[in-house]
């Protein structure tokens, strides 16, 4: 099986000590750290009973999310797996590789060229806003303009970003929750997106958004050149 979480799906792990008895026509996962979470909700699409009496939930406010069942021998065929760029953290994912891929989407703005999964797997909108802050690269810059020196600086807070997001657990920001119902604490340690009109947390700049390919990008007029 194989699915997409797209903009807005959830993968809800739910054991069979976590269920709540209650007369509601919903249980509620409320843990301390948790947002409240409706299992099931009118968005939940599709439900995973298991023998030991858990149940994982998968929910998608937008519907843009999916489930596909595919065989094993007919793997390579999927569309998707053939199309996808390397994975960042992967060892394979080197910068002669990355510099290869960029070079193909030469005049396109690096924002959506890093967004592209055709180029790299896995950078949202979140985090080449993070990425292009720390390489002091404005989005804007098409993939051309970039020195040598500027790419590697992408090319390396690639991992950094993707390493630290992962060490507090994603950026609960939006409809993102961990399989626990729990949220991530990456949106506390954001340099620029989600900080419009808010200082800079290096040059105290207010941080400005513009809207590039249809995403907002956030970035600080004064660091990033």
């Amino acid at each position: 099986m194989m699915a997409h979480l797209k903009m807005t799906g959830q993968f809800i792990f739910e054991d069979k000590k976590q269920k709540q008895k209650t007369a509601s026509k919903y249980r509620i996962l409320n843990k301390p750290t948790a947002p409240l979470v409706q299992l099931p909700s009118k968005y939940t699409h599709a439900v995973f009973s298991f023998n030991d009496g858990s149940t994982l939930y998968f929910n998608d406010v937008r519907q843009f999310g999916y489930l596909k069942i595919v065989l094993d021998k007919d793997m390579d065929q999927v569309k998707e797996l053939q199309t996808f760029g390397p994975e960042p953290l992967d060892r394979k994912f080197t910068f002669a590789r990355f510099t290869e891929a960029l070079n193909r989407r030469s005049k396109g703005k690096i924002k959506p060229v890093l967004m592209d999964p055709m180029v790299v797997v896995g950078i949202g909108n979140i985090y080449s806003d993070e990425i292009l802050f720390h390489a002091k690269v404005r989005p804007t810059r098409t993939v051309a303009s970039l020195t040598t020196s500027e790419l590697k600086a992408i090319y390396r807070y690639i991992g950094i970003v993707l390493k630290q997001a992962i060490k507090y657990k994603g950026s609960s920001v939006g409809d993102f929750v961990r399989p626990d119902g729990s949220w991530g604490s990456m949106g506390k340690h954001h340099f620029v997106y989600g900080r419009r009109k808010l200082a800079c947390l290096r040059c105290k700049t207010k941080i400005e958004n513009l809207k590039l390919g249809g995403r907002t990008a956030s970035y600080c007029p004064k660091c990033q050149k």
